[in-house]
C-alpha cells in the first residue's frame, strides 16, 4: 500500500512541476498489475447432441484492461489457444460470461478451459470436460415370423428416438453373418410420432426357399444410424404337400386314380403342375416324370386321372406327384401297386411273421378281384412243393376287403415250409406269384455244458427254478455224495454243499419250495439210513435230516410226489423186494403218515401231480416189467383209481410234466406225450441220432424239457414243434 502511494504522489508531483511544458507519451501501466483472474469453478450450464453451454467467472483484471475472454475446447485435456479450438465473446470485461459451443459430435467427450486476456498476457480457468448427448437412437430387431419360401415378415422396435429426426428406419437382410454384406435393404416409412416403443414392419419378398438369412432392424436420423441384434431366419422348402394315391376304380384295361395336393398353408407357393407317373413293373418300381405322365391341370385341392390302355396281368406302379412355382416336385412316398383285372383273382403273398410256439403268420393280398366277386381265399402250403396250390394242405380265409391273414398251426419244427397267397372267384383261382418260404426251429438242440461231477448213472434229480440238480450217483467204482447245480441261464454247473448222509445211489429227490426232500437209497454197504433229507437251494445251499417213517425198511428207486404241504414216496425196493406200501411225509410237522396201498407193487416209473391230481404208475414189477399202467389220485393218496393204460417198449427211462402233459421215454428212446384231458397217448420223435441213448435225468423249465444223455450232456426238446 505505502508503494502505491508513493507512485501516486509521484505522478502528481511530476505533472505540478512540469505543467507548463509539452506532455510526454504516458504508459497506462500499473505498477504491480498482472494478467486477469478466474474465480470459482467452470460450469457445464446445459447441453445436447452438437451443442454445450459453458459459463465461466472472472474476478479481476489485475490493473489492465480486458482485452478479450471466451473459452478454449478440443477434445485433449488442458487444452491452450495454440493447440485447442477458440470461442471468443463478444464482450470483454470482469465478471460472469456464458457461451454457447455448437457443431459439436454426439456421444463425445469434450474439455473446456475459460481464458482471459490483457496486455500483460492471458490467464486460463478451470478445466472442465463432458459427453454430448446421444444422438443416434436404438433398435431392437424383433423375431422374424410369418416365414413363407418366398416371403417374411421382420419388425423392429425403437428403443431410444436420439435427439434427432428419423430420417429412415427398416431392415437389412443378407445371406451371410456379416454386417458388412447387405444383400437387400427394405425401408419403411418413418411414423409421425416416433417414439420408444414403436413398432415399424417390413414385409420381405423375392427369398429363396429353404436358404438361412440374417436380419436386423436400423434406424437413421441427422445424427447417424444404429442397428439392432442381427437374427436369422430360414424360408420354407417351398415343396407341395401330396396325400396318397388312391385307385378309384379299377377296370380291364384302365384305372381311374385320386390323390390330393396342398400348398401347407404357404401362400408363396403355387402348384403349376400334379398328376401321376407311371411305370410297369420291369421298367421302374418308383416311376417319376421321365416315365408316363398323366397331367392333372394346377392348383391346391383334389384331383383325378385316367390311365387307359392298360394290359391284363400286368403289374404297374403308380404314384402321384406335384410341381410347385419354385420347381420343386414332389412324389408319393407310398408306390401304387394296379394289376388290371383279370378273369380270376390277383393276389400276393405277404412275409410270414411270428413263428413260435408251433404256429406262424401268414396273410396275403388281393390286387384285383376278376371278373366277379371273389368267393374265397387263404394260402396254400407244403414241405415238398416249392409252388404249393389247391392239392396241398389249404388254410381258407375270408377276405377284410383286399386283405386276409391267419395262422397255420401244429407246425413241426426243423422243416421248411413253402407258403403262397389263393383266392377263388366264379371263374377260377389265381394264385400269388410270391412264395414265401421259412424254416422253423428244431425240436431237438443241443451244445450245452457237459456234466462236471463225477456220476456215471443211478443218481436222483430234480429242478428248482431255472437250475436242474444231480445228486450222488454211481461213480464207477464206488457212489459219490456230490450235488451239482447247472444253470439253465448261464450254462454252467456249480457244485453245492455235500450230502450229508453215506454216499448213494438210487435216492428219490422231491422238488419242494425252494429245496428238495431226498429220501432212501442204498449206499456202498447196500445200506441206507432210512431217514429224509432236505436240502435247501442257494443262497442256503445246506443240508438237514429228519427221521424216515415208522416202517424202518431201507428203501430205494420209489417214486415221490409232492402234493400240499406233503411230499409222498410210492413202492420200492427193500432187500430185494418190491414194495406196494404209500408214505407221506409233512413238512411242516415233520411226521410220517402212512397212505393206501398203491394197487400194485412196483419200483420206478412215474410220480406227477397235473392240476392237483397225482399220476403213479408206469413201474417195473418183480420181472422187471412195466405194468403200463397208470393210477391217479385226487386226495393225497387215499384213494386211487386206473386213469390210463400205455403199453410201453421195455421199461420208462424217464418221465417229466410240461405244459400240463405228462412226456415219458421209454426203451424205443422216443418221447411219448399223454394228455389227461382227452386221455390220448401220442408217439412223438425220437432222440437225436449220435448220442447214446440212455436217459440219466430229465427236467422240464421253461415249457422245454432238458434230457441227459451220454455223460450228462443235455439235449433240449421243444415240445411245441414236435407236431
Amino acid at each position: 500500500m505505502k508503494r502505491f502511494l508513493y507512485t501516486i504522489l509521484s505522478v502528481s508531483l511530476w505533472i505540478g512541476l512540469s505543467g507548463c511544458v509539452d506532455d510526454p507519451t504516458m504508459i497506462p501501466e500499473v505498477i504491480g498489475a498482472g494478467s486477469p483472474e478466474f474465480e470459482g469453478k467452470t460450469v457445464i450450464k446445459a447441453k445436447t447432441a452438437s451443442s454445450i453451454m459453458v459459463s465461466a467467472k472472472i474476478s479481476a483484471a489485475n490493473g489492465n484492461k480486458i482485452t478479450q475472454r471466451g473459452f478454449i475446447y478440443g477434445l485433449d485435456p488442458q487444452p491452450t489457444l495454440e493447440n485447442g479450438n477458440e470461442i471468443p465473446d463478444t464482450e470483454v470485461g470482469v465478471g460472469e460470461y456464458s457461451l454457447t459451443i455448437e457443431g459439436l459430435v454426439h456421444n463425445t467427450r469434450y474439455y473446456f478451459r475459460p481464458y482471459a486476456s490483457n496486455s500483460l498476457g492471458t490467464s486460463y480457468g478451470e478445466q472442465v470436460d463432458t459427453l454430448t448427448n446421444v444422438g443416434i437412437g436404438g433398435v431392437f430387431t424383433l423375431r422374424p415370423d410369418s416365414i413363407r419360401a418366398s416371403a417374411a415378415r421382420v419388425r423392429g422396435e425403437i428403443d431410444n428416438i436420439g435427439e434427432g429426426d428419423i430420417i429412415a428406419m427398416g431392415i437389412y437382410l443378407s445371406e451371410k453373418n456379416n454386417i458388412s454384406v447387405v444383400d437387400t435393404i427394405y425401408s419403411t416409412s418413418s411414423p409421425t410420432e416416433a417414439k420408444v416403443g414403436t413398432i415399424f414392419t417390413c414385409q420381405l419378398s423375392g427369398l429363396t426357399p429353404s436358404t438361412s438369412y440374417y436380419v436386423q432392424a436400423f434406424v437413421t436420423n441427422s445424427y447417424g444410424e444404429t442397428v439392432g441384434e442381427r437374427d436369422s431366419l430360414l424360408t420354407r422348402d417351398g415343396m407341395p404337400l401330396l396325400s396318397e394315391t388312391n385307385a378309384k376304380k379299377l377296370g380291364f384295361t384302365d384305372v381311374t386314380l385320386t390323390s390330393y395336393v396342398s400348398t401347407g398353408a404357404d401362400e408363396t407357393v403355387i402348384i403349376v403342375d400334379r398328376g401321376f407317373c407311371w411305370a410297369i413293373d420291369t421298367d421302374s418300381e418308383y416311376p417319376t416324370l421321365s416315365n408316363n405322365v398323366i397331367p392333372c391341370g394346377t392348383g391346391s385341392g383334389a384331383f383325378e386321372g385316367i390311365i387307359n390302355s392298360l394290359v391284363s396281368k400286368q403289374r404297374y406302379y403308380v404314384r402321384a406327384y406335384a410341381t410347385s412355382n419354385f420347381g420343386f416336385t414332389v412324389y408319393d412316398e407310398n408306390v401304387l401297386i394296379v394289376v388290371p383285372l383279370t378273369d380270376v383273382p390277383t393276389v400276393g403273398t405277404n412275409a410270414v411273421t411270428n413263428i413260435q410256439n408251433g404256429n406262424a403268420d401268414v396273410s396275403g393280398i388281393i390286387y384285383g378281384v376278376g371278373m366277379s366277386p371273389v368267393i374265397t381265399s387263404g394260402i396254400c402250403w407244403s414241405t415238398t412243393n416249392v409252388e404249393p396250390d389247391l392239392d396241398d394242405s389249404v388254410l381258407p380265409l375270408l377276405t377284410g376287403g383286399n386283405s386276409f391273414s391267419g395262422r397255420l398251426t401244429q407246425l413241426r419244427g426243423g422243416v421248411t415250409y413253402y407258403v403262397r397267397a389263393f383266392a377263388t372267384n366264379s371263374q377260377g383261382t389265381g394264385y400269388s406269384e410270391e412264395v414265401r418260404q421259412f424254416t422253423t426251429p428244431h425240436v431237438f438242440t443241443d451244445g450245452l455244458r457237459a456234466f462236471s461231477g463225477a456220476a456215471q448213472f443211478a443218481m436222483s434229480y430234480f429242478a428248482i427254478d431255472a437250475y436242474l440238480y444231480i445228486l450222488g450217483g454211481d461213480a464207477g467204482a464206488n457212489y459219490t455224495d456230490e450235488i451239482w447245480r447247472y444253470s439253465v441261464a448261464n450254462n454252467t454247473w456249480t457244485q453245492g454243499s455235500s450230502f450229508i448222509g453215506s454216499p448213494a445211489k438210487w435216492q428219490t429227490s422231491v422238488a419242494y419250495g425252494q429245496g428238495a426232500l431226498v429220501y432212501g437209497g442204498i449206499n456202498a454197504n447196500g445200506d441206507e439210513k432210512p431217514g429224509i433229507f432236505h436240502y435247501k437251494a442257494p443262497p442256503e445251499n445246506n443240508w438237514t435230516y429228519y427221521n424216515g417213517p415208522p416202517d424202518s425198511a431201507i428203501v430205494y428207486r420209489t417214486v415221490g410226489y409232492s402234493y400240499s404241504n406233503s411230499v409222498c414216496f410210492v413202492g420200492g425196493l427193500s432187500a430185494d423186494s418190491i414194495r406196494e406200501d404209500v408214505w407221506s411225509f409233512d413238512y411242516y410237522s415233520k411226521t410220517w403218515q402212512q397212505m393206501s396201498d398203491f394197487p400194485v407193487k412196483q419200483y420206478g416209473g412215474v410220480a406227477v401231480v397235473i392240476d392237483n391230481t397225482a399220476y403213479v404208475g408206469l413201474g417195473r414189477d418183480e420181472n422187471n416189467v412195466c405194468n403200463n399202467s397208470i393210477w391217479a389220485t385226487t386226495d393225497g393218496a387215499l384213494t386211487w383209481e386206473l386213469q390210463t393204460s400205455y403199453t410201453v417198449t421195455g421199461n420208462v427211462l424217464g418221465a417229466v410234466v410240461c405244459n400240463r402233459r405228462l412226456y415219458i421215454i421209454d426203451e424205443s428212446y422216443s418221447l411219448i406225450e399223454y394228455n389227461p384231458e382227452t386221455d390220448l397217448w401220442t408217439k412223438k420223435s425220437a432222440l437225436p441220432a449220435g448220442h447214446n441213448r440212455e436217459v440219466h435225468c430229465i427236467y422240464a423249465i421253461n415249457n422245454k424239457i432238458y434230457i441227459g444223455l451220454d455223460s450228462y450232456s443235455f439235449v433240449v426238446y421243444d415240445p411245441v414243434w414236435d407236431n
